[in-house]
């Protein structure tokens, strides 16, 4: 196996795999997650940092999708490990859907993100629905 170019920690879904420690790809996925879920003006003295999107969906407009892929690229170019090579958009009725194609700075390896934010979730519990496949 080779050696992990990056090594972090994440206590996400520790209680089911019992493993803190994530590398590379699964590392870099996280640290996006967690840019993705953390709201504008959320953290304790760093107000700007965060992501818009959660704004952008009670705020319909006709650039609302420029607003939202501006953002995405905002976010994924806050993180130099990677480079965005596509971003898609799909809206629905409660939300928009984020296909992301990211490729990996120091290896080259593509590999994909699904972030769904949806109204509803936010609405009651505040949370982002993240998936990976």
């Amino acid at each position: 196996m080779a050696q992990a170019i990056y090594i972090g920690y994440s206590s996400v879904g520790a209680e089911i795999t019992f493993n803190t420690i994530l590398t590379d790809i699964n590392l870099i996925k996280r640290d996006l997650y967690n840019a993705f879920y953390t709201r504008v003006g959320e953290r304790v003295m760093r107000p700007e940092l965060g992501c818009k999107i959660w704004d952008y969906l009670f705020n319909q407009g006709p650039n609302i999708q420029q607003l939202i892929y501006d953002e995405v690229l905002r976010i994924v170019n806050l993180d130099p490990r990677t480079t965005l090579l596509n971003a898609n958009l799909i809206t629905y009725q409660y939300g928009v859907r984020v296909e992301i194609l990211l490729q990996e700075s120091s290896t080259n390896q593509t590999f994909n993100m699904l972030v769904d934010f949806n109204t509803q979730q936010s609405q009651t519990d505040g949370n982002l629905s993240i998936n990976s496949y």
